[in-house]
């Protein structure tokens, strides 16, 4: 009884402080209805997967530049993304990163979950990690949006998460360099467990644009022995 009159109350409060306080669609700015969280269904079905060709041979867009790769360049084994780097999915991604909408981090892992029905190839990969950010950026950030997402999507596809890659020194934020300068700022930048020897690894994070920092985090992976290494964001920036 005494559960009840709490479970009770606990819904009240929550249906009082929404009337007070509606929530919002953090890409549209509109009132969301139920069933809705975090984004309207009219944002959300503008969030459309990647190109098939965003899978092979590619271009980076950088500005009015535009650099073709090839995915067998990087040392991973493959990557993924739940959704492509359109408008409002940029808005989300900021949303998250520098508005700190830490909910929003659950929403991007549970489609990334739902869109793991469109990827087997990831099913022989059971141990989930994260893309870290320097102890000095999380600080001043207050967490590591990548970290938030992989423990949510570990939790939504049944995986084991665990901490394996760290920094080994401060990097300038990659949103500031162009493709090549971007390769130089991460290089050698990370280390990893030795957790990792033997095991198939995805790497998490939250978009992938030029691939360099999930590659350099493959990299350390590999070195301390990971037998195999996928890439898998909620958002994909090329294609």
């Amino acid at each position: 009884m005494a559960n009840t009159f709490l479970a009770q109350s606990k819904d009240f409060l929550t249906a009082a402080v929404e009337l007070v306080f509606p929530a919002v669609c953090h890409s549209c700015g509109t009132r969301l209805n139920y069933p809705e969280k975090q984004v309207c269904m009219g944002c959300e079905a503008e969030l459309l997967p990647p190109s098939e060709d965003s899978f092979g041979k590619s271009l980076v867009h950088q500005g009015d530049n535009s650099l073709p790769y090839q995915e067998e360049d990087f040392s991973f084994s493959f990557a993924r993304a739940a959704v492509a780097y359109d408008q409002v999915a940029k808005t989300l991604v900021h949303r998250l990163k520098y508005d700190a909408y830490q909910a929003l981090a659950d929403y991007f892992a549970l489609k990334m979950a739902e869109a793991l029905e469109n990827y087997p190839e990831f099913e022989d990969y059971e141990l989930v990690t994260a893309v870290p950010l320097h102890r000095v950026r999380k600080r001043e950030r207050g967490f590591n949006q990548s970290e938030l997402i992989a423990r949510s999507f570990a939790k939504y596809s049944g995986k084991s998460y665990a901490e394996l890659i760290s920094r080994k020194r401060y990097t300038r934020s990659q949103t500031e360099l162009d493709f090549h300068q971007r390769r130089k700022n991460v290089s050698g930048a990370f280390s990893a467990k030795s957790a990792a020897q033997g095991r198939n690894i995805i790497v998490i994070d939250d978009v992938f644009t030029t691939g360099h920092t999930i590659n350099e985090s493959t990299l350390a992976l590999l070195e301390a022995g990971a037998k195999s290494v996928a890439a898998y964001t909620f958002s994909r920036a090329i294609g």
